[in-house]
């Protein structure tokens, strides 16, 4: 019998609570350690987990694995320790604030020869596995342009360390890293970039921004267009993806984050499920349209694919160089959206 791999968890908060502990607890993960000050709700979910004080004491305890779940401009340092420690490290996205950061990290992993990961959970979400069955099947032909859109309609200004001023704060490096992300991992990176980054709400802090709009160009005319906005209602994500035969539109959200803030097992048959949830069409240019068959998402199969990869040394489910492409665009596009010029 394969024994558990030892897990230490940096972080109790949305992303080390909600997120992360169903699906280590459904991959057999045994958390032994948490550094958080909310002792009582981590023994809700870890009963036999001692939580610590310090990030210090998850290193000396010596896990097989590190997660960390903590406040993204925690994330670089963090890192950087475990990895000259010797311990393989998941971190949530992003790795790092800047690219900088990230390569350094990525190096790091390579020098030390210590596996690093980054959680980009949403490339097994329902609606990225459908696009990607959609674009290998060549159910549209030839892709020529994707629009994604990832919508809220928040007009409270919250208090919590995303809507505050700092690093690693704003919609743009929250939601952005999965929207490059999955865009990178459908058509490699772009030729160009173009972005704008702004604040749509009065009554958001200076310097936090709640919407963007990221533009990539890539050979033969194919198109990517990424964004989000705070003040939008409606579905929470939009999706057309064009092509040469036809075209593809999805509305809804993947169903696993609100699964598991309801507390269905990752495990669960039912998990990922898009019912009730997803739904999309195939628009053929006659008029003519279908039902598209949505995927089941499964982000379950991240985890699993990292405990082979410690095991084993089979392929890590996010590799440390696709870190920094995104990291990369991140920076060019803020870039961009720094350097806009008027019509004056």
């Amino acid at each position: 019998m394969i024994s558990p791999i030892r897990t230490a968890l940096a972080g109790f908060g949305l992303a080390g609570r909600i997120l992360h502990s169903p699906l280590l607890k459904a991959g057999g993960f045994d958390v032994r350690h948490v550094q958080t000050s909310r002792a009582s709700e981590v023994a809700e979910v870890w009963p036999d987990a001692v939580t610590v004080a310090t990030f210090e004491d998850l290193i000396a305890a010596k896990p097989e694995l590190l997660v960390i779940a903590t406040p993204s401009h925690l994330h670089a340092d963090q890192t950087r320790q475990a990895l000259e420690a010797g311990i393989p490290v998941l971190v949530d996205k992003p790795l790092g604030v800047t690219a900088e950061e990230v390569e350094a990290l990525a190096e790091l992993s390579e020098t030390t020869g210590t596996p690093l990961t980054v959680f980009q959970n949403r490339r097994r979400d329902a609606d990225f596995l459908t696009l990607k069955r959609v674009i290998d099947n060549k159910e549209i032909g030839k892709p020529v342009r994707l629009v994604s859109a990832w919508h809220r309609h928040r007009n409270e200004v919250r208090d919590r360390w995303r809507e505050k001023p700092g690093l690693g704060s704003g919609v743009f490096i929250d939601l952005g890293a999965h929207l490059i992300d999955q865009a990178v991992t459908l058509f490699g990176p772009p030729e160009w970039i173009e972005a704008d980054i702004w604040s749509a709400r009065s009554n958001a802090p200076d310097a936090v921004d709640d919407s963007f709009l990221i533009n990539f160009g890539y050979p033969d005319g194919l198109r990517v267009q990424l964004s989000s906005s705070s003040l939008a209602a409606g579905p929470s994500r939009e999706i057309r993806l064009d092509g040469t035969k036809a075209s593809l539109t999805m509305e809804g959200f993947d169903p696993q984050e609100p699964q598991l803030r309801d507390n269905i097992p990752a495990d669960d048959p039912t998990f990922g499920r898009p019912d009730g949830h997803l739904s999309g069409k195939l628009l053929m240019p006659d008029g003519a349209s279908e039902a598209l068959t949505i995927e089941t998402g499964n982000w379950l199969t991240f985890y699993n694919m990292l405990a082979d990869a410690l095991r084993s040394g089979s392929p890590l489910p996010v590799l440390p160089d696709q870190a920094v492409i995104t990291a990369q665009l991140i920076d060019l596009a803020r870039q961009s959206a720094a350097t806009r010029s008027g019509l004056g």
